[in-house]
Parts: C-alpha cells; structure tokens; sequence
C-alpha cells in the first residue's frame, strides 16, 4: 500500500526495492521444489542473483539509502573488527597463548561498543545538514 501512496523518487525507490524481493524470492524459492524431490528444471535459480544487482541500481540510480553511509559503517566496521580479531591471533602466532586468549575476550566485549559509538558520531557528521531541517 505504501508504493500506492509515494509519488516521485519515493515511489520509484519502493517499485525497485519490491520488484527486487520478489524477483530474488522467486528465484531463491525454486530451490524449495528441489527439497521434496519435485523435479523442476533450474531455469529461474538466475534470478536469485538478480536481486543484489537491482538493489544496487536502486541505491546508485535513485538513492535508496544514502550510500555514504552504508559505505562509512562498513568501513568502520571492517576496521574495529580487524583490530579486535587481529591482535589476538597475532599475539597468539608469536608464541604468546594466554595473552591471546585474554585480548581476546576483551576486545571482543569491547568492540561492539567501540563500533557503536564511531558509528554514531560517523552518521552524526555526514547528516548534519540533513538532520538540520
């Protein structure tokens, strides 16, 4: 009912984003036949993989979410948990066990707040002007 409702980008975004779920669930869904030996042949599996490639054109084309964004918590991401699961394993490969095990557990309390603060003062900075009105 919201596609109905939105006009404009808005409408277009909705449009793509629906049009991909179903696609990509239509294409996934075949594999549901195969389970209970009901022999179709796979002609439709392709369209599983459609539906990452219609999303992205959604976010790219007509902005489904703000791309600077997702890309700076990624990135955020992809950093703080280097940190967290790369020191252990690199005190643990110099013959150094037990200190190991204890960055381990630390970092891995720790970094999920870490990550959440970052995150936050990330998206604080890059919507600020958007957040202004």
């Amino acid at each position: 009912m919201a596609i109905i409702k939105q006009k404009g980008v808005r409408a277009l975004q909705l449009k793509y984003f629906f049009v991909s779920s179903l696609v990509g669930f239509i294409g996934g869904g075949q594999v549901f036949f195969l389970t209970f030996n009901i022999s179709i042949p796979p002609i439709l599996i392709c369209l599983f993989a459609m539906y990452p490639l219609v999303v992205w054109y959604a976010i790219v084309r007509y902005r489904l979410m703000d791309i600077r964004v997702a890309v700076t918590s990624a990135g955020l991401f992809m950093a703080v948990y280097l940190v967290a699961l790369g020191v252990p394993f690199y005190f643990y490969n110099t013959g150094h066990p037990f200190p190991a095990l204890l960055l381990a557990v630390v970092l891995a309390t720790i970094a999920p707040v870490i990550y959440a603060g970052l995150r936050k003062r990330a998206e604080d900075s890059l919507l600020k002007e958007e957040r202004a009105y």
